[in-house]
């Protein structure tokens, strides 16, 4: 997937995740002149069918993010077949490199 260190990787060498952020920031700078676009993010990681929130700083451990601290993150199908993942914390970005971070 590539959501690891990419400094100094050419281009080929990166995974998806950092080709389609570059991608989508590429895109909002030729078009930011016509509207106003708020990026947010939130990323997860699904591990032995539990998910986990890796933007959530109360757990900054690898141990202590597998042992649930009470913060539920459910993921679910809504009535217009749209899959949505509720619980996740949210973090406004405005460039790339804020999200290579």
């Amino acid at each position: 997937m590539g959501s690891g260190h990419t400094i100094g990787l050419e281009e080929d060498q990166l995974g998806i995740i950092p080709r389609v952020i570059s991608f989508i920031f590429n895109e909002i700078s030729k078009r930011k002149s016509k509207a106003e676009i708020i990026v947010k993010c939130s990323f997860l990681e699904i591990y032995n069918e539990e998910i986990h929130d890796l933007l959530d700083n109360s757990s900054e451990t690898g141990v202590d993010r597998y042992l649930n601290k009470g913060k539920e993150i459910t993921i679910r199908e809504e009535k217009n077949g749209n899959i949505a993942v509720y619980g996740l914390q949210e973090e406004k970005v405005e460039t790339s490199d804020e999200m290579a971070s």
